[in-house]
């Protein structure tokens, strides 16, 4: 189903806020809640990032050489993954824990290590960027055969988790859209589950799941769900049961990892 909307007139409880609005004032009238989901990284049994690649691939190109690759096939490593490698992500693939691989790096400030984990798995260099952590990062996941976070767009490797969330909270069926918001489709909550392909829109990414009080979506080039939900819902669970995160402050915009002062901000609402 193509939908009629474009950026410019996407009604508010169905799109992500802007970075320049913290996030619970933006959402104040469609959701009660708003709750960060961390994209796992992963193991898939018998492959690594070595063996079998996946992913964005991250090149650095002039707008001339972009153009030219936006009018081509995309470009394939020697190593590629195999074909709906994605289904067996979902099928087989183990989710690890950011706090985990913290821990396990010995990474003491998590705001510092999520914002090298954002800036490390999306290949920006930046000031903010720990150098010490992004090798250890790498060191970690070459070792273990651990794949970095999918970007973008709603992971495979979530599915199920994100599937049994919804189960508990009683929605039945969710609306995917793409990243432009003009392509949606309409699917049973149960083909998130285990034994399913992985939820798809022809020859687009999944950035915005929506149902009825409630939404999750992936900017691009972030490696986190940003989740609106209501009362009403979290009180039937909580998304941290299910999948890893933590809660929106007030003082939260949605470029999460980045520093407040990097952009132009509306100040929260101060509440008497």
């Amino acid at each position: 189903m193509t939908t009629t909307f474009s950026l410019d007139n996407v009604p508010r409880h169905l799109r992500l806020p802007p970075i320049d609005t913290p996030i619970l004032e933006y959402w104040a009238d469609c959701f009660d809640h708003a709750f960060v989901a961390l994209n796992p990284f992963f193991r898939v049994p018998g492959y690594t990032p070595e063996t079998a690649a996946y992913g964005v691939v991250h090149l650095d190109l002039t707008n001339e050489q972009l153009i030219e690759h936006l009018q081509s096939d995309p470009p394939r490593r020697g190593n590629e993954a195999p074909d709906n490698f994605d289904d067996f992500i979902k099928a087989h693939g183990e989710p690890v824990r950011w706090s985990d691989i913290q821990k396990e790096i010995g990474a003491k400030d998590f705001m510092n290590f999520a914002r090298t984990v954002w800036l490390w798995t999306v290949a920006v260099e930046r000031e903010d960027r720990d150098p010490n952590i992004s090798f250890l990062l790498d060191a970690y996941c070459q070792k273990h055969g651990v794949y970095r976070p999918e970007e973008d767009q709603l992971p495979a490797i979530m599915e199920p988790m994100l599937g049994r969330f919804l189960e508990v909270l009683g929605i039945e069926e969710v609306t995917l859209w793409s990243e432009w918001m003009n392509v949606s489709s309409t699917v049973p909550a149960s083909d998130f589950a285990t034994e399913k392909p992985c939820v798809s829109l022809p020859r687009e990414k999944t950035s915005v799941i929506t149902a009825p009080g409630f939404l999750i979506g992936w900017e691009f080039d972030d490696v986190a769900g940003l989740m609106g939900i209501s009362d009403e819902l979290r009180q039937k669970a909580d998304p941290e049961q299910f999948l890893e995160g933590f809660w929106v402050t007030p003082e939260m915009y949605a470029d999460v990892f980045n520093p407040v002062g990097r952009e132009k901000r509306k100040p929260p609402v101060s509440k008497m």
